[in-house]
């Protein structure tokens, strides 16, 4: 065999060396440079924009996925509603006075700081506030069975009994260590229950009679039934907590809500929210009683201290009067004596001019005393201004009135700005000092009014002197007449005096009406069934996002067809599905095994293709056909054997031949002995008849590597591979090459230059999109213009595609299912 090899001479080596290693001149080799090109600007112009040729089977890969994270969240939202207590809420409206807007508007006419808006504002403002503040809370628990909260424990959640409890428990505290502790009821019977809880690292368990009192070192107790108790509630396990003040003063400012709800209608919203419906109700409802009777007490508090200073004034004047009347009859009774001198009336009647004025001297010394107490405890003066009737000096009720808007601008301030910073500090300085300078306005106005009562005093004493002229009998009586005619005025001036505050006092109303009653709620505002599905959906969905924008950015391999068509400057000659008949270690022969199925289908395809691609070669002459890859693994030697297989089905005589002499596998595809083979055969050890080995189909022989060589790029280069093939095209119609991978050695791109056609294998989420580049660089610097590539690997549960494949379940038999069919399963878990 040597010898004609040698024999042949040069001539048989030129004539039978294929010319495809040269480009082809001419239009092929220009419209190749434009398809290679447009790739490549294709390339740059897609830099930065999404690439839906791989996003698309990103996201059908991740649908299944994204289902079980939308199911998950679901689920999620699920187990949160069933965990969550829903919260109610309660509210009630209150319209203010329209006269309160009034007065605002008089004070803003009369010199006041701002727009009368501004001031009405100020006003809702310091509703608001006096709504939310700890005096109102206060009074609410004290209004309120709120000391105590019973509840009951589920399977998953516990409820409140407000007022519905079975039973209730009256006690006194010893220690304050008890308040805000669970204690843990659990009734036994009618007569009994078992009382527990836990101190420091005290438990305290214990069993007691309903109705009887008992006394440890927290508290003095007693648990009595409610008319709410039945027999269901035996056994059923219940926990109270004794609330402290403080926990209750935080539980109330944490729930209630106040806010203007329409600034032009003068309406507030008072808003309380509570996992108890009725419990909400009803606190809305005390908030506004409590809110109510606070207002009428600011109200009457200037009314209710006159009140009072009158009634100590009639106490005094009634006393006087009676001392006054027994001395007129004890006089007549020892001087005998009614008559009473004319010339006297006039005097009297001076003195009780002098007199009177020193009463109202005395109430306005009185009114300013109040007003000078408001001003130095710094409180609220504006309830007080309408009151100060008796006032002479009229600029302290314009003073007063304009230091109650300063203080409501503070407050107001106080809203929005922090207590310390620079502007609070500024306007609390200049409200201070007004505040001063109202004080000693106030003093000076006190001041002149002591005067004008001892000028008053000094006018009726010298009054009085003049009686000192008269006889001493005559004097004397009309001094008490006059007395007596003075206390008796007086009397009555108090008495009218007093009659008009109590008048007024009555006539005072609320400044504010009731619109709507709380009520009770039905559904509740957290959670809302809704919304929490909603956002726990939102959130599955952005994982599912995310993991598609995880994997679309890791995604760094090849996937569908269509990235091979826009990418690869050479021809898709076919897809290749995965192979899931079987797990294989090595790759085999399956197309004798499986005829109809969807791989020996899609390799029928491939072997028409290659018929419409590749023109026949010269009579005598085999197709030479090389199959390659970028690196192992990606189903190369699968693709040349079973490919083989297929074209020796069509009646050809093929030869598969192993040239990967570094890695070969081909002697493991058929069990054969890889002593000898191409490597051996290149170097002369053995011929060409002891190399070949016939497989279990006919019309297919093989030639494994053989031994691997220590140098197989060199063994590639001799002329006694190209004798070879002239030896086998007289024996076979189509040789088929085991190539080794291109993107390693060089081993590849020699033996394609010696195919007529060169096979690329790219499979399918193995091989990286890079590698793809090596392919055009194939076909544009090393003139590969009749290479091919086959998509290996394709599973058509994870990818799309068109075309290709579409018909191969037709024509399966051996893909059917048997038994139970779990393929919905697979579908989902692989995103289909």
């Amino acid at each position: 065999m040597q010898t004609e090899n040698n024999a042949a001479g040069k001539p048989a080596e030129t004539s039978q060396t294929p010319k495809t290693s040269t480009p082809k001149p001419g239009v092929q080799q220009a419209r190749l440079n434009q398809t290679v090109a447009a790739i490549l600007e294709d390339e740059d112009s897609g830099f930065g924009k999404i690439d839906f040729d791989k996003l698309i089977p990103i996201l059908n890969k991740s649908l299944g996925w994204i289902i079980v994270f939308i199911l998950f969240s679901g689920a999620a939202g699920y187990l949160y509603l069933r965990w969550t207590r829903p919260v109610f809420e309660s509210n009630s409206i209150i319209k203010l006075d329209v006269r309160q807007r009034a007065e605002g508007i008089l004070t803003a006419g009369m010199g006041g700081f701002g727009s009368p808006d501004a001031e009405f504002d100020k006003n809702l403002s310091g509703e608001i506030e006096l709504i939310r503040s700890s005096l109102t809370y206060n009074k609410l628990i004290d209004r309120m069975p709120l000391n105590v909260t019973y509840n009951q424990s589920g399977k998953f959640l516990f409820s409140e009994l407000y007022k519905t409890s079975p039973f209730k428990i009256e006690y006194e505290i010893k220690s304050g260590a008890i308040y805000d502790t669970p204690i843990d009821v659990e009734i036994i019977n009618a007569n009994e229950y078992i009382l527990k809880y836990k101190m420091g690292a005290e438990d305290v368990t214990d069993k007691f009679k309903f109705g009887k009192y008992y006394e440890n070192d927290y508290l003095r107790f007693r648990v009595t039934l409610t008319g709410y108790y039945n027999s269901d509630h035996n056994g059923v396990r219940y926990f109270i907590t004794i609330n402290s003040r403080n926990q209750l003063l935080k539980y109330l400012e944490t729930n209630t809500k106040a806010k203007v709800l329409n600034a032009n209608a003068n309406t507030l919203q008072i808003t309380f929210a509570d996992f108890t419906p009725e419990k909400a109700q009803d606190i809305v409802n005390n908030i506004d009683s409590v809110y109510l009777y606070q207002t009428l007490e600011k109200k009457n508090q200037v009314n209710i201290q006159t009140l009072k200073f009158l009634d100590d004034q009639l106490d005094t004047t009634a006393r006087r009067l009676e001392m006054s009347e027994a001395e007129v009859e004890n006089f007549f009774k020892r001087n005998k004596s009614l008559d009473m001198k004319a010339s006297f009336t006039k005097s009297v009647e001076a003195v009780s001019d002098f007199q009177k004025q020193k009463l109202e001297l005395n109430l306005e010394l009185a009114q300013l005393n109040d007003l000078q107490s408001l001003v130095s405890d710094n409180r609220d003066v504006r309830q007080f201004v309408p009151n100060m009737r008796y006032l002479k000096n009229k600029d302290l009720t314009t003073m007063a009135d304009k230091l109650n808007d300063m203080q409501l601008e503070l407050q107001s301030m106080l809203f929005t700005s922090k207590e310390g910073s620079t502007a609070v500090k500024l306007k609390k300085q200049k409200t201070d000092a007004y505040r001063l300078e109202l004080l000693d306005v106030i003093e000076l106005t006190r001041k002149e009014t002591y005067k004008s009562i001892e000028e008053v005093n000094k006018r009726i004493k010298e009054a009085e002197s003049e009686f000192e002229t008269l006889p001493s009998q005559d004097t004397k009586l009309t001094r008490i007449r006059r007395f007596y005619a003075l206390n008796e005025k007086f009397y009555l001036l108090l008495i009218e005096r007093k009659a008009e505050f109590g008048i007024a006092k009555a006539g005072i109303v609320p400044d504010f009406s009731i619109l709507s009653s709380a009520n009770l709620p039905t559904i509740p505002v957290s959670p809302q069934k809704g919304s929490v599905y909603t956002i726990w959906i939102i959130i599955g969905v952005a994982a599912g996002i995310v993991l598609v924008v995880v994997r679309y950015m890791l995604q760094d391999t090849v996937v569908t067809m269509k990235e091979i068509e826009k990418n690869v400057a050479a021809p898709l000659l076919g897809v290749v599905p995965v192979y899931t008949k079987e797990k294989l270690r090595v790759a085999k022969m399956v197309v004798d095994k499986n005829p109809k199925s969807s791989l020996s289908e899609s390799l029928r395809a491939i072997r028409t293709n290659i018929d419409f691609l590749n023109a026949p070669p010269e009579p005598g002459r085999a197709r030479i056909i090389s199959v390659t890859s970028t690196v192992a693994s990606e189903g190369k030697t699968f693709i040349a054997i079973n490919l083989s297989g297929v074209l020796a089905l069509s009646s050809q005589r093929v030869i598969i031949i192993d040239l990967d002499l570094r890695k070969p596998k081909l002697h493991l595809a058929f069990d054969l002995n890889n002593e000898k083979g191409m490597s051996t055969l290149l170097i002369g050890k053995h011929t060409v008849d002891e190399c070949i080995a016939p497989t279990t189909i006919e019309n297919v022989d093989v030639i494994c590597a053989g031994t691997p060589p220590p140098n197989p790029s060199e063994l590639l280069l001799r002329a006694n591979l190209d004798v070879l093939f002239d030896e086998l095209s007289r024996r076979y119609d189509i040789i088929v090459i085991d190539s080794p991978p291109v993107g390693l050695v060089t081993d590849g791109i020699i033996v394609m230059q010696k195919a007529d056609l060169p096979i690329y294998v790219v499979r399918s989420e193995y091989s990286k999109r890079i590698y793809l580049k090596n392919i055009n660089k194939l076909v544009k610097i090393n003139g590969f213009t009749n290479m091919a590539v086959i998509l290996n690997g394709l599973d058509k549960f994870k990818t799309y595609g068109y075309g290709y494949g579409y018909g191969y379940d037709y024509y399966t038999d051996d893909d059917l299912p048997q038994g139970f069919n779990i393929s919905w399963i697979k579908n989902l878990m692989a995103g289909s």
